[in-house]
């Protein structure tokens, strides 16, 4: 549905304090292991309908691709793993490349060398500005779109207080020779 590195990662076994000690158990072995044991347990009895997306996504596109390629399972929690280690080392280098810094703790202002950010590929550009609205929009939800980003990406260094990026409550204005991020 248009996901970057980030969420191709799959979902972790552990973030924070929630851990998934069965993640990557295959659900057959679940149940096989409670039917064997006489251990008793439930089913949400919605999750074999149609209603919603993740549904018809479980009940009827992974079987196809089951009955195609049936390891799909094991391929795609491979690529899962190699996303995380790019998505991991892109996320680092971006961060060690053009690093925002908060003007003031009390401020949702930062500000980045105009150099460093432009000079920067563009993949550490795009990560820089994912990043930066991460601390910038706080929880407060709402994603940011990658055809809203990239536009900053045209190579194309604005003037003195002329803007690189406006939008989704922030801007990001040149001054000097820094950008910054209000």
């Amino acid at each position: 549905k248009g996901s970057g590195l980030s969420g191709l990662r799959g979902i972790p076994s552990v973030r924070g304090h929630i851990i998934r000690p069965l993640s990557g158990c295959p659900k057959k072995t679940i149940l096989q292991f409670l039917s064997e044991n006489n251990i008793p347990f439930s089913i949400d009895k919605t999750n074999y309908g149609t209603d919603y997306l993740r549904n018809r996504v479980r009940n009827i596109l992974i079987p196809q691709i089951e009955e195609i390629f049936p390891s799909y399972a094991k391929a795609v929690t491979e690529f899962g793993e190699k996303v995380s280690c790019a998505d991991d080392f892109i996320k680092a280098a971006a961060n060690e490349r053009v690093r925002w810094e908060r003007t003031s703790p009390d401020e949702n202002s930062f500000v980045t060398s105009l150099e460093s950010f432009m000079s920067a590929p563009d993949a550490l550009k795009v990560q820089s500005i994912y990043s930066c609205y991460d601390i910038f929009a706080k929880g407060r939800g709402g994603e940011l779109p990658y055809r809203f980003v990239r536009t900053a990406l045209s190579g194309r260094v604005p003037e003195n207080n002329g803007v690189l990026l406006r939008g989704y409550g922030f801007v990001i204005k040149r001054a000097g020779n820094l950008l910054v991020w209000k």
